[in-house]
């Protein structure tokens, strides 16, 4: 038999269970609305994968098709697989994949009358890069330029100077330590002649401080990096750059 008591505390559950199905609608509402803004699109995740994020220079593997707000299909799937960073088709991506793993979904909001577009990351293909290096203990040095330098470690041949050839891997991050590219997703070092190829000032000076065997880093301010018609995408501009350098021959 039925109480006051227990009406009262059925309809308080009732009341109860009411009021956090509503919570629980316009909370779900308002993360389906969740959207981040990039410099040129705004999108969201669908799906969260784990992993190294790509950098530019690696070979991908995308999905992406046409849907509906939700995600859902509203044309033929379509898949490439590219070198990130390297194909024009598919570059208007390259801000977006830069912030991606393996696995990660994303549904991107349209402009104008476009379709909403599902783009999913599916896999990371070639060379990884080697992690950051580790600076605890190392000494840092600046230069008058304000280029400051870290040797991590020290080798036994020649000395860098202009006019020697030198052929070195090299991964770019952020002041942030956030990995932007790396020679080692193409497999293939670079190599320049020092004073007679045009490189960085921050990079001139500072390969000019290693030796052929050196792994270095070098903390490059804006005034000595990258010009403005050629400052890397994706890069937030005047940001100052990191080079982890493994300094493979010089000669």
């Amino acid at each position: 038999m039925l109480t006051i008591s227990s009406i009262r505390s059925l309809y308080r559950n009732i009341i109860v269970g009411a009021v956090v199905m509503l919570l629980f609608s316009i909370i779900s509402a308002l993360n389906a609305e969740e959207f981040i803004k990039s410099a040129t699109l705004e999108y969201r995740y669908l799906e969260e994968g784990s992993g190294r994020n790509a950098v530019l220079g690696n070979e991908i593997k995308i999905t992406y098709y046409d849907c509906d707000d939700q995600g859902n299909l509203l044309s033929e799937k379509a898949q490439a697989s590219y070198i990130l960073g390297l194909d024009e088709g598919y570059n208007k991506w390259n801000q977006l994949l830069l912030n991606m793993k393996p696995g990660d979904a994303i549904l991107i909001r349209p402009n104008d009358n476009d379709e909403y577009l599902y783009l999913k990351l599916e896999k990371i293909m070639g060379v990884t890069q080697e992690e950051a290096y580790d600076i605890i203990g190392k000494t840092r040095i600046r230069t008058d330029s304000g280029l400051q330098y870290i040797i991590i470690s020290e080798g036994d041949g020649s000395k860098a100077a202009p006019g020697y050839t030198v052929q070195f891997h090299y991964t770019m991050y952020l002041e942030d330590m956030t990995m932007i590219t790396s020679s080692y997703a193409y497999d293939e070092p670079v190599e320049v002649v020092l004073g007679l190829e045009p490189i960085i000032l921050g990079w001139f000076e500072g390969l000019t401080k290693m030796r052929q065997g050196d792994k270095g880093r070098l903390i490059i301010p804006p005034e000595l990096s990258y010009s403005d018609e050629h400052w890397p995408e994706g890069v937030p501009h005047g940001e100052t750059l990191v080079f982890d350098i493994d300094m493979l021959r010089v000669y």
